[in-house]
């Protein structure tokens, strides 16, 4: 099942760009994760985003349940999903959470259409990188913007069929209510709530899919610096203590 809004030539553009920020935002926190020494790095980025990371290192694969909650979503899997094949294990894994806080805010008051988001949007992404059809389904629970009897749709974001749709496919809604709704899906992506599409329901408008671009570029930009300034301090802290005790070692 498939929502595509992106029907006119502009639309269609920007649509595109909107699959391109979501991927640069998930291969940068993918790049970065590695290099957090914290078991657990939370970040708030000038009320636009929240992420939460978390990253293992042993000397065998983890195993278990891990759960990573922030103010509008709650994700569940076991550290076997985030691993993946153990035997090519790199010695570290990681998951994590980012929300969008500001996609959900982006309206267009001339656009009169039935389908909107009922909750924030939100990113998933683990070290193991074959997460395309996953053998244990991971749940997401999303907390409603409203409170609402509507009964929602599980989406996520799809980049198969350029230039991006919301799609439902692969995620089941496990449990709702007025307050929150459950999902389960056997894959990875960005993930969110959409109110119950309606037979001949309007497209998302240019305006609303330029908002999503400009937000999605200020989250990319405060997040990413964010994350940048936090390594690079604490390496720096790190290289200090190292000096302190070599300099007191030769004392």
């Amino acid at each position: 099942m498939f929502f595509n809004w992106a029907s006119s030539p502009m639309v269609t553009v920007v649509a595109c760009e909107v699959t391109k920020l979501l991927r640069t935002i998930e291969i940068s926190i993918r790049l970065i994760a590695p290099l957090l020494t914290e078991n657990v790095t939370r970040i708030e980025t000038n009320h636009t985003a929240e992420v939460e990371i978390m990253v293992r290192r042993d000397k065998t694969p983890p195993e278990g349940p891990v759960s990573l909650t922030n103010e509008n979503t709650q994700f569940d899997t076991t550290w076997e999903t985030v691993v993946g094949d153990d035997q090519n294990y790199p010695g570290f894994a990681y998951v994590f959470l980012l929300s969008y806080r500001n996609l959900d805010s982006l309206k267009d008051n001339t656009s009169h259409q039935s389908q909107q988001l009922m909750s924030s949007a939100a990113t998933v992404s683990v070290s193991n990188s074959n997460t395309t059809y996953l053998p244990q389904q991971v749940n997401l629970t999303f907390h409603h913007l409203q409170s609402s009897d509507v009964d929602p749709t599980c989406v996520y974001w799809s980049d198969e069929n350029e230039p991006g749709v919301w799609s439902g496919r692969g995620c089941t809604l496990v449990m709702s209510n007025s307050n929150q709704t459950v999902c389960s899906c056997n894959h990875l992506s960005t993930f969110a709530l959409m109110s119950e599409m309606q037979q001949g329901s309007g497209q998302l408008s240019l305006v609303m899919w330029v908002g999503v671009v400009v937000a999605l570029t200020c989250v990319f930009l405060s997040l990413i610096t964010t994350l940048w300034c936090r390594f690079v301090s604490r390496k720096r802290r790190g290289g200090h203590r190292l000096q302190q005790d070599v300099q007191l070692h030769r004392k």
